[in-house]
Parts: structure tokens; sequence; C-alpha cells
């Protein structure tokens, strides 16, 4: 599936500003990733969560700051390696913009510098994506609680 703004009109309230759709649901989340498999299994994951709101898929990093923009979601995930402009340059326009939403970043890489730079340019969160079916809910929870999240494998190479 092409990106989207999910429609979830559905027992949903209309909103004024920034916020096209408000389901009334918990965390509203826009997704950013490029691989159609792996977005469309994060989603089925995140699908069983009755606390978060999936409102957009990117594939992009271009989409996904225009969806961010667009939506004003509560938190923003993106894949750090993307098409176009890639997930830290993504998630510097968006914290440029729109300081308070927290981005998580999704990457195959576990290499500390990679994790220690996506945190300097303002990332809330970092988790691997051979971990993202167990830790994505958790961190997604624990930034939208304005904390910062690491997965234990990540934190575990940056005390080391």
């Amino acid at each position: 599936m092409g990106p989207r703004i999910i429609d979830c009109s559905s027992g949903c309230l209309a909103k004024s500003g920034p916020r096209e759709y408000w389901c009334g649901v918990g965390i509203r989340l826009v997704l950013a990733e490029d691989n159609l498999h792996m977005a469309d299994a994060l989603e089925a994951v995140l699908a069983r969560q009755p606390d978060i709101q999936i409102v957009g898929v990117a594939r992009g990093g271009e989409e996904a700051v225009r969806f961010t923009d667009e939506l004003a979601p509560d938190v923003v995930v993106l894949d750090r390696a993307m098409p176009g402009i890639d997930g830290i340059t993504a998630m510097q326009q968006i914290k440029k913009r729109h300081p308070e939403i927290p981005v998580l970043i999704l990457t195959a890489s576990v290499d500390a510098q990679v994790a220690e730079s996506a945190l300097a340019a303002g990332a809330a969160g970092f988790v691997p994506k051979d971990a993202a079916f167990e830790e994505l809910a958790p961190a997604i929870r624990t930034v939208f609680e304005k904390k910062v999240y690491l997965s234990p494998r990540m934190a575990r190479r940056l005390v080391t």
C-alpha cells in the first residue's frame, strides 16, 4: 500500500485547526517506513494496541514531514534510511516546526554512534527494527510521556 492518511472518521469528532482527523483514541501516530512489508507488519502490531491510533503512514521523509504538518500527531516514528530525505533529516525538519512532538527512530543498525547522533539531533528514542515488534508500542508510550526510550540492547552499547 502507498502513503496514506488513515480515515478514522467513524466515531471521530471533526476538529478545526491543524488536526484534520481526530479519533479521540489515545496516542495519535504518524509512521514512516519505506519497506511495504515492514510497514504493514508494524501497522498490524500497533493496530492491536488500544491506546495507539495510526493516523498516517508515509513512505519517505518528505511525506512524513507533510503528514506531521497536516495531522499534528502525538508521536512520529521514522525509519532512519528512507528514499528522498532520510529519517534524521526528516526528524530535524519536524522538530524545527513541531518541537513538542517526540520522534522515534527505527533502524536496521544497532551502531552506538548512529544512536548518539540521532539523540543529539533531537530523537526521543531509538528502536532497532529487529526488536520493533516487541519494543515499538512501549517505546511510543514512553516518548509520549516526554521520556527518552532506548532499546535495552542500544542502552548497553551506549554505556560500554
